[in-house]
């Protein structure tokens, strides 16, 4: 007998192929279809903390509460002007007063380590109803 190309195959492939051919309608209608619930892929936006215009003394320092909070060294960062210098001044000991300078890149550091600490859990400032604004000689410009 001689052998055509139009003999029937076996069984077992004619099974196979069909398998195929439903699994491969399958993942089509699958992926026509969707999965169902919100129609949105990958993941969500970072939730960013909202600060405040820093247009009162107010609003920056509870920026830098925010900031120091949610441990957001880049929001904490833009509170200072390139050309920031600040100071402060330790009266704990009456008999050694100290004062320290600092500028942007020192706060920059600070905040850095903030972001590594894990003994700081909370920050929490008493400020006052109003707080007087004024300037003097020494101040530096794009003050109040």
């Amino acid at each position: 007998m001689k052998a055509t190309a139009l003999q029937a195959r076996p069984r077992s492939t004619r099974i196979l192929s069909l398998r195929l051919a439903i699994v491969g309608a399958s993942v089509v209608l699958a992926g026509l279809v969707g999965c169902g619930g919100k129609k949105t892929t990958g993941p969500g936006p970072s939730p960013q903390p909202k600060y405040l215009p820093s247009s009162t003394p107010q609003n920056t320092l509870r920026n830098m509460q925010l900031a120091y909070m949610t441990r957001d060294s880049s929001g904490y960062d833009s509170l200072f002007e390139a050309d920031y210098i600040g100071s402060s001044i330790d009266q704990s000991n009456p008999d050694t007063v100290k004062r320290y300078d600092f500028v942007k890149a020192d706060e920059a550091r600070h905040i850095s380590a903030l972001v590594r600490a894990t003994t700081i859990t909370d920050i929490h400032l008493v400020l006052m109803p109003v707080l007087s604004r004024y300037t003097d000689a020494g101040d530096p410009r794009g003050g109040p």
